[in-house]
């Protein structure tokens, strides 16, 4: 099942562009896609919810794609990865998820098979703005690791 496929009969459904096309154009170059990676979908989840919970806070992005014979998602964030957001983040990936489970379960499952098979959060903190001030051995690391979240980062990787 592709992110595609996960996103038939959801609020997410007309959201679904190929490519990186649904990321804002000062994100895409920040996301590369590995080698053997396919079938690149995106979803801009702000626009996606934005209409039925304008001011209810959500993750950026999904991004579906396949590789090794197996279709996978992530969740990206691009925010500025400061210590002050992380209450922020938390938040945003709190409510995202519980939005996902009510009106996109399918896209959710494809995560977590995603996370099991790259033994890997799916939650993905697109670092912006002009530095990162979060370190592993600080508190808020382990705040973002309790949740699934992976350490900001300024360039991510599908593979």
């Amino acid at each position: 099942m592709t992110l595609g496929d996960a996103a038939e009969g959801t609020p997410l459904e007309g959201h679904v562009l190929k490519g990186k096309d649904a990321i804002k154009g000062e994100h895409r170059n920040a996301i590369a896609t590995g080698r053997g990676v396919t079938g690149l979908t995106s979803v801009n989840l702000e626009e996606a919810y934005s209409a039925g919970s304008p001011n209810a806070p959500h993750w950026d992005y999904a991004v579906g794609w396949q590789s090794g014979g197996m279709a996978r998602c992530w969740f990206i964030e691009a925010h500025p990865a400061n210590t002050r957001h992380v209450g922020a983040m938390l938040d945003k990936r709190k409510a995202t998820r519980a939005r996902l489970d009510s009106d996109a379960p399918a896209a959710l499952a494809l995560a977590e098979a995603t996370r099991t098979a790259l033994r890997s959060p799916v939650w993905r903190w697109l670092a912006t703005g002009a530095h990162v001030d979060i370190h592993p051995n600080m508190p808020a690391a382990r705040l973002l690791a309790t949740a699934g979240i992976v350490m900001p980062a300024r360039r991510l990787s599908l593979r």
